[in-house]
C-alpha cells in the first residue's frame, strides 16, 4: 500500500468515526429531552427512532466498508453478518417506535398521519421494510438468480438503502422542527442538529452511489 492510499484510508476511517460520533450525539440530544421531564409512552418514540436510524442503520451501512475503523479487520462474510444483525436490530427498534406513536395517537384521541413529519415517517417506515426485504433477497441472490441477476439485486438494495437513509434524515429533521421539539430545544441547536444530519447524509450516500455507478457501468459493458 503506497503512502497516498494509506492517507486516503486514514482520512476515510477518520471521517467515518467523526460522522458516527456526530450522529450519536444528535440521537443523545433528542433522547435527553424525551426523558428530561419524565418518561411517558411518547418518550420512547423519538428515542427508538433516532437510535434505530442514526446509530444502528448508519453503522449497518458503514459495516460493509473495509475503510470503517471498527470493521476494517473483518472478512467480507463477517461484515455481511454484522450488517444483518445491525439492520435487523434497527428494524426492530423502528417498528416498536412506530407502534408506540400509533398507540399514543389512539390514547390521546388524535388522528393519524396529519403532519408532514408523520407522512414522511410512514413512507420512511415502509421503505425500511422494503429495503430489509431487499436485503434478504440480496443474501440469497445467487439462489434466486433465475428471477433477477445477483448484481441487479445488489445495486437495487444499495440504492434503496441510500433512499431510505435520506428519507429517515428528512423525517428526523422534520421532527426536530416539530412543535414539541421547538419548545424544549433552541433554534441554534435545531439548526446544528439538522446540519449534522444533512452533512452526514451527503457523506454516507457518496460511497454507495459510487459503487452502484461502477456496478451499473460494469453490467452495461457486459451486456454489449
Amino acid at each position: 500500500m503506497n503512502s497516498n492510499t494509506e492517507t486516503t484510508s486514514t482520512v476515510a476511517m477518520g471521517l467515518n468515526g467523526v460522522t458516527s460520533v456526530a450522529l450519536a450525539l444528535v440521537s443523545a440530544y433528542i433522547s435527553y429531552f424525551c426523558i428530561a421531564n419524565g418518561i411517558i409512552l411518547f418518550s420512547f418514540h423519538p428515542i427508538l427512532m433516532s437510535t434505530g436510524y442514526l446509530i444502528l442503520m448508519f453503522q449497518a451501512i458503514l459495516s460493509m466498508s473495509n475503510l470503517n475503523c471498527w470493521t476494517s479487520n473483518l472478512t467480507h462474510k463477517q461484515r455481511v453478518t454484522l450488517h444483518w444483525v445491525l439492520q435487523t436490530t434497527a428494524l426492530t427498534f423502528i417498528t416498536i417506535a412506530f407502534i408506540i406513536i400509533f398507540l399514543n395517537k389512539i390514547k390521546l384521541g388524535k388522528a393519524h398521519f396529519q403532519t408532514t413529519h408523520a407522512i414522511f415517517g410512514l413512507f420512511t417506515y415502509l421503505l425500511t421494510i422494503g429495503v430489509s426485504c431487499g436485503g434478504v433477497w440480496t443474501k440469497y441472490s445467487f439462489q434466486l438468480r433465475t428471477y433477477m441477476k445477483p448484481v441487479i439485486a445488489k445495486i437495487s438494495h444499495s440504492l434503496m438503502g441510500v433512499v431510505t437513509f435520506c428519507m429517515a434524515a428528512i423525517t428526523i429533521s422534520l421532527g426536530i422542527y416539530s412543535k414539541w421539539f421547538s419548545v424544549v430545544s433552541t433554534k441554534e441547536m435545531q439548526f446544528i442538529c439538522v446540519s449534522v444530519l444533512a452533512l452526514s447524509t451527503l457523506y454516507v450516500i457518496f460511497k454507495p452511489m459510487q459503487l452502484c455507478f461502477k456496478r451499473i457501468m460494469s453490467t452495461f459493458r457486459a451486456s454489449l
